[in-house]
């Protein structure tokens, strides 16, 4: 790959000092084979810009994006090593509930007087707010599901809601 024909001395000067690039990555990095890909991204992003500017010390430019480039690598590593599970097997580990007793146990009634509120409910009321609420349909998914008109959806969502929030004091009270 060539650098256009302005960046002439930017890619002479990369040849003639690939391998003081390479020593300056490989101190960043402390890996020989990393410190190459560095210097080499290095310079296919350099020639991706194909700018016009004149670079007044091409040296010190190629030195200075080396470093940048394994830096950048450097952070990519650490942030790669902090996700490493180091042969757990993922799938397998089992996820500690971060709620509170007192939060489980409060969540726990409201389920429960949720239940109760929509026991008092018509079968059709309830079967209608669970399929809203717990299957996610839309009231006209329901509709045509239940082989009603869409007011009567909307009509028994509103009616189990009610039931529900005279139940909610309940749970205010706690």
């Amino acid at each position: 790959m060539s650098l256009n024909h302005t960046h002439s001395s930017l890619e002479e000067v990369f040849i003639a000092s690939r391998g003081q690039l390479v020593r300056v990555a490989r101190r960043i990095l402390r890996n020989p084979e990393l410190a190459d890909d560095a210097v080499q991204d290095t310079y296919l992003r350099v020639a991706e810009m194909r700018s016009d500017a004149e670079i007044a010390k091409p040296a010190a430019y190629w030195t200075r994006a080396v470093c940048n480039m394994a830096l950048d690598y450097l952070r990519r590593q650490e942030r790669e090593n902090s996700y490493r599970t180091h042969g757990v097997d993922v799938e397998t580990l089992e996820i500690p509930d971060s709620r509170s007793p007192e939060r489980l146990l409060f969540e726990s009634q409201a389920i429960r007087l949720i239940d109760q509120a929509l026991d008092e409910v018509p079968p059709k009321t309830r079967e209608t707010f669970e399929l809203y609420r717990i299957k996610g349909l839309t009231q006209r998914q329901i509709a045509e599901h239940m082989e009603c008109a869409l007011g009567l959806v909307n009509a028994r969502i509103a009616d189990a809601c009610k039931a529900i929030h005279v139940h909610r004091s309940l749970l205010d009270h706690h």
